[in-house]
């Protein structure tokens, strides 16, 4: 039945051509239904942001109360894991430790694989991950997330969640531990929307 015809020999049938002219059909539906409207939407969205890495990083004030900023590390110390740069702040509360990466990619492409590739890195092994959801609540602008906590082995390390959002050709990577007197579940993602809003105040198309 027409139904069960390949894409170009159904429009080939509908349209009345002859079955020799269905590459053809075949190649032009291929360009018009998906290569004009990737092109197009990847084109917009290169230069959709424009951010300062350092300025869209989490600030003191961002964090729960009795966080501190503790220090700042840039490469070559810090991996950039093939990004073009990236920018860490560490934050320090009762001995525990939250971080927030941001990394610089070529382009949005770059951004993707680094985000999907760097799962190894950003979820290591050693802790028991599930995917998180962000409350109903929580507006995310991100192109790209991947939001989970996890569960370690070690009762000394307990459970933490990291985010990692893509924004055009960034990638931001927050992690923080959750415990009580730390940081709850609730001001994770707190933080989870300064730093979504933080990418928005760069956002060339609003």
């Amino acid at each position: 039945s027409a139904s069960h015809l390949p894409t170009s020999q159904y429009f080939a049938r509908a349209l009345s051509v002859r079955p020799g002219r269905c590459a053809i059909i075949e190649a032009t539906l291929y360009v018009v239904l998906f290569i004009v409207p990737c092109a197009a939407a990847c084109a917009g969205a290169a230069d959709e942001y424009e951010c300062d890495i350092s300025t869209v990083a989490l600030a003191v004030e961002d964090m729960p109360g009795g966080w501190s900023k503790k220090w700042v590390v840039l490469p070559p110390a810090l991996d950039t894991l093939g990004a073009l740069d990236a920018y860490n702040v560490v934050m320090e509360k009762e001995k525990e430790i939250s971080q927030h990466t941001v990394y610089l990619c070529a382009d949005e492409r770059s951004a993707t694989s680094l985000l999907y590739s760097g799962s190894y890195w950003f979820f290591p092994s050693g802790w028991k991950w599930t995917e998180t959801s962000a409350p109903g609540n929580l507006t995310l602008h991100a192109e790209w997330q991947v939001i989970r906590c996890g569960e370690s082995g070690d009762i000394y390390l307990g459970k933490r969640c990291t985010a990692v959002l893509q924004y055009g050709r960034y990638v931001s990577d927050f992690t923080a531990p959750i415990r009580d007197g730390i940081m709850s579940l609730e001001e994770f993602f707190q933080v989870v929307q300064h730093i979504d809003d933080a990418f928005q105040s760069c956002r060339k198309h609003r």
